[in-house]
């Protein structure tokens, strides 16, 4: 999933217009007017850069939590990472040949069923270990799940999101091909240094847990 995760927020400042007198104002009222048309255009030319760029209001709003939206589809990142993915098993189903080898600098290691999420009744449910080589702080746990519908995906991701404690980092949609196909959002975790990225995309669920910087990296570059 590519990850766009700036925030834009985008205010119009609009200036309202009086009738025009039938006098001709005198050159007084001419310089006053000026003066007050200049006023307003440095302040949407103000607001404008504010907010839209570079953007250093947002960052100056307390709490706020970026919005954006992730749009599907392979992501040209330079592998940096010393990992070689290891192959599937000969018998893996669709889901897990659907999983990507690498994802940007990361390659895949471990693969293995897993039973976290079975009250929700998936179909299958993965968990999938990819490292960069380097060190911890370059591994992240992929859990993944497929349902039968999109609407089951949908339920498990607001009852797993509703037990996330961790403060919210980001958050906004899922696109493929423009049309929204699901949510994400970043949270912090109990462990220092730890964070967690939930998303839906359609019938399928995935969370990634592990190092900040490995998390972001890696949920910014997965194809799905």
């Amino acid at each position: 999933m590519s990850t766009q995760r700036n925030t834009t927020t985008r205010n119009t400042v609009t200036a309202q217009t009086t009738p025009q007198s039938a006098k001709k104002p005198g050159n007084g009222h001419k310089a006053a007017a000026g003066v007050i048309i200049g006023a307003v255009v440095l302040v949407v030319v103000a607001l404008l850069t504010a907010f839209v760029w570079p953007g250093w209001a947002n960052r100056l709003m307390p709490g706020a939590v970026q919005e954006t939206s992730q749009t599907t589809g392979t992501k040209t990142k330079k592998k940096t990472g010393s990992a070689t993915p290891v192959p599937l098993a000969s018998d893996a189903t669709t889901l897990l040949k659907a999983m990507p080898d690498e994802v940007g600098s990361f390659a895949r290691q471990t693969v293995s069923d897993t039973s976290e999420w079975k009250d929700a009744s998936p179909i299958e449910e993965h968990s999938i270990t990819y490292s960069t080589g380097s060190n911890d702080d370059g591994t992240v746990t992929l859990l993944v799940a497929q349902w039968a519908s999109g609407d089951d995906a949908e339920k498990q991701y607001q009852s797993v999101l509703s037990m996330l404690k961790g403060k919210r980092i980001a958050a906004g949609a899922v696109k493929v091909s423009g049309q929204q196909t699901g949510s994400y959002e970043l949270h912090d975790t109990s462990k220092a240094n730890q964070v967690v990225a939930l998303w839906r995309n359609d019938t399928c669920l995935f969370q990634v847990t592990g190092p900040t910087d490995a998390v972001e990296d890696f949920y910014k570059s997965f194809p799905l």
